[in-house]
């Protein structure tokens, strides 16, 4: 079979047809063409195998891919549908407020009306929200600290320009001493 196929290969050619814009097949051996593809032979040459293999690899490539971002995005909305749940049963359950004195947070179970100041770190985490007045008693609080600490900076700056004006005067009083 291998020898019939090298042997149509040498005996028949492909042609190209300028007037129908189509591939036609010439036989050397006896002048006939035809449009078909002639018996024996084959198809698809080495370039054309080499092409539809690189192909299917990166067909089976992509499909491959898709297949796991499916399995990806169900367990992504399936973890994001359970955080939400869970989210939704804890903000039912904990209410955060701020106490501005002690600056920290503390926690309201409304199921038992308990309060706590240490909540663990994944009740934490959860990023409870806090009612609209201590949202802005918080943000007031930030801000005056803030302010608080710019004060500081500014007072620490007087003191310095203070003490350099200091130490000039004390020197020109005792440069104008000597001199006189």
């Amino acid at each position: 079979m291998k020898y019939v196929k090298e042997k149509s290969r040498r005996i028949w050619q492909r042609v190209f047809d300028p007037r129908f814009k189509l591939y036609f097949w010439y036989n050397k051996a006896n002048g006939q063409s035809q449009w078909t593809v002639p018996k024996n032979l084959e198809l698809f040459t080495d370039i054309d195998d080499k092409a539809a293999r690189t192909l299917q690899r990166y067909i089976r490539g992509f499909i491959g891919r898709m297949r796991a971002r499916k399995v990806v995005y169900r367990y992504t909305l399936t973890k994001s549908l359970i955080n939400s749940l869970i989210h939704s049963h804890i903000y039912s359950i904990y209410t955060r407020f701020y106490d501005s004195k002690v600056n920290k947070y503390y926690w309201l179970n409304g199921k038992t009306n308990v309060t706590t100041w240490k909540a663990s770190r994944w009740l934490v985490r959860q990023n409870v929200p806090m009612p609209p007045e201590d949202v802005m008693l918080y943000e007031a609080s930030m801000k005056i600290r803030e302010l608080e600490l710019k004060l500081l900076e500014k007072e620490r700056e007087i003191i310095t320009v203070r003490c350099s004006l200091t130490h000039v005067i004390t020197n020109s009083l005792l440069i104008t001493l000597v001199f006189t």
